[in-house]
């Protein structure tokens, strides 16, 4: 059980470093009302941490990275929802594009769509005409 008092709390990490085990279980009991010695515990139990474990994991974050994830669940929402804002934002950019390019080609794209338009629903005779031509050539 970790307290305010410093003494205590030394003869406690001394025993853990003369008799290691496996598990080591520390309880926070700490006075919220003793700030200092409480920073200057937490300070002693990180170096006792470090001490007792000098290789970090490979699973563990860098000391200036934090997990902001509680939970899988929250990580795979968040990245759903992520996924979904750069969709929206891909989908505006390319919408903005094609908008763009029809207001500077205007003229062209309206000649464009009607010659479209007449190719394909008023087949005129010169179509007709290829195609026997084609189909006369085979």
């Amino acid at each position: 059980m970790l307290t305010s008092n410093l003494s205590h709390v030394l003869l406690i990490l001394d025993k853990i470093r003369q008799n290691p085990k496996k598990f080591i279980c520390l309880n926070d009991n700490m006075d919220g009302s003793r700030k200092s010695d409480n920073h200057l515990i937490r300070t002693i139990l990180l170096d006792f941490y470090h001490s007792l474990l000098p290789i970090p994991s490979q699973f563990e974050l860098p000391s200036e990275l934090r997990n902001r994830f509680l939970y899988h669940e929250e990580f795979l929402a968040w990245q759903a929802q992520k996924k979904a804002i750069s969709k929206i934002i891909c989908l505006v950019i390319i919408i903005l594009a094609i908008g763009l390019v029809v207001l500077i080609y205007k003229n062209e794209c309206v000649n464009l769509s009607t010659s479209l338009w007449k190719f394909c629903f008023f087949k005129t005779s010169s179509c007709k005409g290829r195609k026997k031509e084609l189909i006369h050539k085979a």
